[in-house]
C-alpha cells in the first residue's frame, strides 16, 4: 500500500511540475533566467516550510506524503543542475549568478516564510 501511495503522490508532484512548467515558459519573455524551475522550486520550498511548520509537533504519515513523495517530485533539484550548466557552457556568468543566488537564498527564505506564517497562524 505504501509504494502505491509514493507513486500516486509522486506522480501528482511530477504531473503538477509539469502542467506548471508549461504554464509559467510564457513568462519568460527575454530573460535569460529559467523563470518556470525558478518558480517551481520557490514555490515548493514555500509548501515544505508550511507542511513541516504545521506537521513540527506531531508528524504523521500526510506529512511524508505531502513533502517526501508529492513535493519531492515537483521541485526538481536535478534541472536546476542542468539549467545551471547550460548557463556555464553558455559563459552567461551574470545570469549564473543570479538564479543560482535567486534559487538557493530564495528557497531557504520561502522555506523559512512558509515555516513562520503557519506556526504563527496556529
Amino acid at each position: 500500500m505504501t509504494l502505491i501511495l509514493i507513486s500516486v503522490a509522486g506522480g501528482m508532484g511530477a504531473a503538477c511540475r509539469y502542467v506548471l512548467s508549461l504554464w509559467l515558459v510564457h513568462y519568460q519573455g527575454t530573460l535569460t533566467i529559467p523563470i518556470p524551475i525558478l518558480i517551481i522550486n520557490l514555490s515548493g520550498s514555500l509548501l515544505l516550510g508550511l507542511c513541516h511548520s504545521m506537521y513540527d509537533a506531531s508528524p504523521t504519515g500526510m506529512e511524508y506524503l505531502l513533502t517526501t513523495w508529492f513535493l519531492g517530485a515537483f521541485t526538481t533539484f536535478s534541472t536546476f543542475s542542468l539549467e545551471s550548466i547550460k548557463l556555464i557552457e553558455d559563459k552567461k556568468w551574470k545570469t549564473l549568478f543570479w538564479y543560482v543566488s535567486i534559487t538557493v537564498v530564495g528557497s531557504i527564505g520561502t522555506y523559512g516564510l512558509g515555516y513562520y506564517v503557519l506556526s504563527v497562524i496556529a
